[in-house]
């Protein structure tokens, strides 16, 4: 027999007896053909539990059949008459026949309250009124909200029915009062009766009283009804002995099982321990992740257990997470589809094929502890106990707001896309490899006639003129070989009018890689390729005029200020295209300094001047090259209005650019005869000057030592003496102006000179008077030694960071720094800084600026910008200009108004003490007599490699060129080539290497230059040469790479030989 555990506990709850349930089985059998038909279909429970009548059920589980039977039977009083029938069925069992042994259904009415207990739990019986062939009796239900109108029908038939046990008609029913519907039938009661107040449905019943059968007929009828229940209480009896010998045999199976139990609870009590350990580790596992585990009990539908993260995710602490309700968990649309997967599920549990460990994942919105909603992906599986029972839910749920937020996004990006598709000015499609379209947004553009339906599985080259079908062909050749292709498409629109399209079309691969159609973009060029036609044959008629001749010509129509056409040199001059030149603003190529200039013209033209005076104008070209053109126009009109014009134009910037170096070369001409003429006077007084300023110097000084401390003498001394060391500066200017202050010349280095610098009297006294003027320091590391004074070094430095001072009188940050420099090509600064190595001087300041005037007079004596009143003589940037000349350096200057200003000052480097200092290490890199070339454009860095291989112990030669060096290469065997990467004019290092390695394939070479390394140096080493050294050289750099070149796979020499 099939027992209550067997069923969800929520269809077995004990509410209806399963004595009701067999009476609605027998009855749906005898009006359906003897079949239950689709009754049970999906129910959880089976027609031999529902015909036990030592089993209840739920009285959800039977508004379920009785609903099923209605639908079934099609009769809207079935529930009545099947409780009617029930006498017919017998279905009450012994119930039934103590009834009847009753014999009055006056007694059997008095006892109903208790026989309703038998059948169902969830309500009750109240007579409150009784007489001989009436009875006045209250149906009540525990919960109101429960009762249906299927109970009612079941209450009326059964009270209705029991006059029938004993032969007599059916007890006339009539509801006073209704539990189920009271706004319906209102506030009922009889006129003969108070209202009895009741809580469930009043009935009034009234039955006939039957004739009084004889004396012999009813003791008959007892003795049967007797005879019946006897019958009922044996067959009970023998159930209940079955029971019992079932129960002995438990018995003794639960008390084997008990001592087995016993023999197991050691076992089990060492496995607790473990578990308890696995489980702490599994806790600290679910506590810390960052996605929400929880377990939900099926039969209570509250949460065991949710993670910490709960508080992260959704704003709760665990415990009032674990308070809510589902309810209050998920939103009602979630709950309503958690509801229906969970019904499904169980429903599905047990069956054959269904695996008990599967899970399943859904998306949810989930409440947060503010009141809102968030996105979230659940995975779901059931928890079993040992019988397999589903007994709980375990969950994880992961926030995937932002990621639903992306597939929203996603959508839209989609829509917008699609809106693209259909309303872009652009053809798009996707056709097959064959030809055919698939999709195309050709239907959406009215100007070419087709409709959607017309072009439904067309293949494109039946768009195609007949004379193109072979190019179309060649097409889809080139697709499937190349996988792109892009070109002109000559076509047709529905009205036989020919199209031409410019398209780019591109593969489509499927998920193996191979191609499966070919995705289209097309644009409509038709009108464009016309008018590209026109303006040819327009342009062919001057062509030839134009085209050759040696200035820049143009075309410009007056009335809509566009350029017509135009020549190659006149495009050469702008560095546009002629489809960008005739395309551009007339007044974008004219810099802003001539827009005065060619209004003026333009007024002049509309004036009626037809043939305007020669202008010159500076053009800015597309790289933002600004230059100076000579124009020459002829005006055309029509009807007396100027229509176009032709100018022929000439590049003024060889011409401007020889002016303006004329200009600066009578500048510094000037500026040269003004300091020679100050050096000639400077050379005439300064001998007597400084004899004169010795005794003023020198005695103060002898007499300071003879005087006492608190001498009044002292004062007056030392102003006398430190007057005399000023004028003596002064006189030191002038010498060197005069280019005699320089002294003999010693090896220094401009890192001293500023260190040194920054701790003199005459730096602090400076920071003391101009406390709002940072100064920050950038110092070079391994600056090269350079030839020179210290003491005019000293002197120019400390002019220039004086002269950056006064430049911000509101304070500022001001910069000395000092590096190495290697200048491969002239740079045109200040003035042209020839190729070489040098060591640079670099202050820089934020203040005021200069305008381009002040920097042409910036170095011209006594020239000065400051106010009266404030201190200087007028000669601290001219000392400057003579200390950088007297050290063959050079200077250049970066300023402008507002901006600052910059001086880098260049000295020629000196590597005199360059020398290693630890010979220690000398041996590592020492040559062996090997012979090396030495290739090199700059005398001064060739000379400068050999000197240092001929210390090392090497046979050195050089060679000024890459060509001379490949000429030596074929008769001279080297052990290696030092290699200058860029010389001009000529072959490169790259070049020279590859032609070396024609001759004698195993030349071993190494790479030197003054660029960073480049992609030419690396492909120069991936074809076999060496180290890179970057200049400027040392010792040490150039010795260890020459010697881990010739040291590599050293059993080969550049011995062998291409003839």
């Amino acid at each position: 027999m099939m027992t209550s555990q067997e069923f969800p506990s929520s269809d077995t709850k004990k509410e209806i007896s399963c004595r009701v349930t067999r009476t609605l089985l027998m009855y749906v059998r005898e009006n359906n053909d003897g079949t239950l038909g689709h009754l049970l279909d999906g129910l959880s429970l089976d027609e031999a539990y529902l015909s036990d009548t030592h089993h209840w059920v739920s009285h959800a589980f039977l508004q379920k059949l009785y609903k099923r039977m209605l639908d079934l039977l099609g009769d809207e009083d079935a529930v009545y008459k099947m409780t009617l029938a029930s006498e017919r069925y017998r279905s009450l069992g012994l119930l039934d026949s103590i009834v009847r042994l009753m014999g009055n259904p006056k007694l059997i009415y008095s006892q109903a309250p208790k026989y309703n207990k038998l059948l169902k739990r969830n309500g009750s019986v109240i007579i409150h009124d009784i007489g001989n062939t009436w009875v006045l009796l209250e149906d009540r239900y525990h919960e109101s909200g429960q009762k249906t109108r299927f109970d009612c029908d079941y209450t009326r038939g059964v009270i209705a029915g029991i006059p029938t046990l004993f032969g007599l008609p059916e007890a006339d029913v009539e509801e006073i009062e209704c539990q189920v519907a009271p706004e319906i039938y209102g506030m009922r009661a009889w006129p003969d009766n108070p209202r009895q107040g009741c809580t469930g449905c009043l009935y009034r019943v009234s039955w006939r009283r039957g004739f009084k059968p004889s004396l012999w007929k009813r003791t008959f009828k007892r003795r049967q009804y007797y005879q019946e229940a006897i019958e009922e209480l044996q067959e009970s009896n023998r159930l209940i002995q079955k029971k019992y010998e079932e129960t002995r045999r438990l018995a003794a199976q639960l008390d084997q099982a008990n001592q087995q139990m016993i023999a197991q609870q050691k076992q089990m009590e060492a496995q607790a321990k473990a578990l308890i350990a696995s489980e702490r580790q599994y806790r600290v596992l679910a506590d810390n992740v960052t996605d929400v585990i929880w377990i939900l009990d099926l039969a209570t539908l509250k949460f065991d257990y949710i993670s910490p993260s709960v508080e992260r995710s959704r704003g709760f602490t665990q415990e009032e997470a674990k308070a809510l309700s589902l309810e209050e968990t998920v939103s009602k649309m979630s709950l309503d589809e958690v509801t229906a997967i969970l019904t499904e599920e169980l429903a599905q549990d047990g069956k054959a094929g269904v695996d008990p460990q599967r899970s399943r994942t859904i998306k949810i919105q989930e409440t947060h502890k503010d009141g809102t909603y968030s996105w979230a992906e659940v995975t779901v599986s059931f928890v079993r106990n040992e019988a397999g029972q589903p007994t709980a839910i375990m969950g994880v749920t992961r926030d995937i707001a932002e990621r639903m937020l992306a597939e929203t996004a996603m959508v839209e990006s989609e829509a917008k896309y699609r809106n693209l598709f259909v309303n872009g000015s652009d053809l798009l499609g996707i056709h097959d490899l064959e030809g055919t379209l698939l999709e195309t947004n050709l239907p959406y553009k009215t100007q070419y006639g087709w409709r959607e339906e017309d072009l439904v599985g067309v293949n494109i080259r039946d768009l195609v003129p007949d004379r193109l079908k072979p190019e179309f062909d060649h097409y889809l050749e080139r697709m499937i070989r190349h996988g792109t292709d892009e070109g002109h498409f000559r076509g047709a629109d529905k009205f036989g009018h020919d199209v031409i399209l410019e398209y780019r079309n591109t593969l489509i691969y499927d998920s193996d890689g191979n191609p499966k159609a070919v995705q289209c973009a097309a644009r409509d060029v038709t009108d464009k390729i016309r008018a590209e036609k026109a303006l040819k044959e327009s342009e062919e008629k001057y062509r030839e005029l134009v085209q050759y001749a040696p200035a820049g010509i143009y075309e410009l129509d007056l009335q809509k200020i566009r350029f017509i056409s135009v020549n190659d040199v006149m495009c050469d001059y702008s560095g546009y295209t002629r489809e960008e030149f005739l395309n551009l603003d007339p007044y974008e190529l004219i810099a802003e300094e001539s827009r005065e200039t060619a209004a003026k013209v333009l007024h002049d033209v509309f004036s009626g001047q037809s043939n305007p005076d020669s202008a010159e104008y500076k053009i800015r070209g597309k790289n933002g090259r600004e230059f100076w053109v000579l124009v020459n126009s002829k005006i055309f009109f029509n009807n007396s209005v100027p229509a176009r014009s032709m100018s022929v134009v000439h590049d003024l910037t060889a011409i401007r650019q020889t002016q303006e170096e004329k200009r600066k070369l009578e500048i510094q001409l000037q500026n040269a005869k003004k300091l020679e003429s100050l050096g000639t006077l400077a050379g005439g007084v300064a001998h007597d000057l400084n004899n004169i300023l010795s005794g003023i110097v020198s005695y103060p000084e002898l007499l300071l030592l003879d005087l006492a401390p608190d001498s009044p003498l002292r004062g007056p001394l030392q102003a006398i003496r430190e007057s005399g060391e000023k004028a003596a500066e002064i006189v030191q200017d002038l010498l060197t102006l005069a280019r005699r202050g320089v002294a003999a010349r010693k090896i220094t280095n401009l890192n001293e000179i500023v260190a040194d610098f920054l701790k003199s009297p005459e730096y602090r006294h400076l920071v003391s008077q101009n406390s709002r003027i940072a100064v920050d320091t950038h110092i070079g590391p391994d600056t090269l030694n350079m030839a020179g004074s210290i003491l005019h070094l000293s002197k120019t430095l400390m002019n220039l960071v004086a002269n950056a001072a006064d430049a911000m009188p509101s304070g500022g940050l001001m910069t000395i720094a000092t590096a190495n420099s290697y200048v491969d090509k002239v740079h045109q600064g200040y003035e042209p800084i020839p190729e070489g190595e040098y060591t640079v001087l670099e202050v820089s300041d934020q203040g005021i600026g200069m305008s381009s005037s002040d920097l042409e007079r910036i170095f011209e004596p006594f020239y000065t910008k400051k106010s009266m009143g404030r201190s200087g003589t007028g000669l601290g940037m001219s000392v400057v200009w003579g200390t950088v000349k007297d050290h063959d350096g050079f200077i250049d200057i970066q300023s402008e108004e507002g901006s600052g200003t910059t001086f880098k000052l260049y000295f020629p480097a000196s590597r005199s003490e360059n020398e290693i200092t630890a010979p220690v290490y000398i041996e590592d890199y020492l040559g062996n007599d090997e012979s090396v070339l030495v290739v090199d454009d700059a005398p001064s860095q060739r000379d400068l490699a050999a000197r240092m291989l001929q210390r090392l112990g090497y046979q050195v030669h050089t060679s000024e060129s890459g060509e001379n060096a490949v000429s030596r290469i074929k008769k001279q065997v080297f052990d290696l080539v030092v290699l200058d990467m860029i010389m001009e004019p000529g072959m490169d290092g790259l070049e020279t290497f590859k032609q070396m390695r024609q001759i004698a394939p195993s030349q071993k070479a190494i790479i030197a230059s003054g660029y960073s390394e480049s992609e030419r140096v690396r492909e120069m080493q991936r074809i076999g040469a060496g180290s890179y050294v970057k200049k400027p050289y040392t010792l040490e750099k150039i010795g260890l790479a020459v010697r881990k070149e010739l040291d590599r796979n050293n059993n080969a020499r550049s011995t062998d030989r291409v003839s």
